[in-house]
């Protein structure tokens, strides 16, 4: 997610006006921070086991 939003922001702030890339490139620094605060909260823990072969 970290390298999304790096590569999201490295394009945004190379071909977009420099208020358009801000506002973007704080929206991606906010969006991959909450992300990682709320995955760490609540991990998802499935009693279920898919088997991915027959």
């Amino acid at each position: 997610m970290a390298i999304a939003a790096v590569a999201f922001s490295t394009w945004a702030l190379l071909t977009l006006p420099l208020q358009g890339a801000v506002i973007l490139v704080v929206a991606s620094v906010l969006g991959w921070s909450g992300w990682l605060t709320f995955s760490d909260v609540r991990p998802v823990r499935s009693r279920k086991v898919i088997a991915t072969y027959p």
